[in-house]
């Protein structure tokens, strides 16, 4: 996707993905608490990636959130199974 400093989500998602990621932010920012889900990633052609995805807001006094923080992390489908089977050694 390239650099999206700047950009609306609006403008470079599809409107079932906005409504969704919109769902997330507003979960953030509404509980004023750090969010994170994992989730499949589907985009356009791309439909082979998990998504893991965290979201917290900030705050410049403390209390009213003012800005957002969002971290992802995408990887293979398959990975998650691996990651367990590790986890479980």
């Amino acid at each position: 996707m390239g650099e999206l400093t700047g950009v609306a989500l609006a403008d470079f998602l599809p409107a079932h993905f906005l409504a969704r990621t919109t769902l997330f932010i507003e979960a953030a920012i509404d509980a004023r608490r750090p969010v994170r889900i994992v989730t499949h990633f589907q985009l356009r052609a791309i439909d082979f990636l998990l998504a893991e995805v965290f979201a917290a807001p900030l705050a410049a006094d403390g209390s009213t959130p003012d800005k957002l923080i969002t971290i992802s992390y995408f990887f293979p489908s398959g990975f998650a199974e691996l990651r367990e089977d590790l986890a479980r050694l």
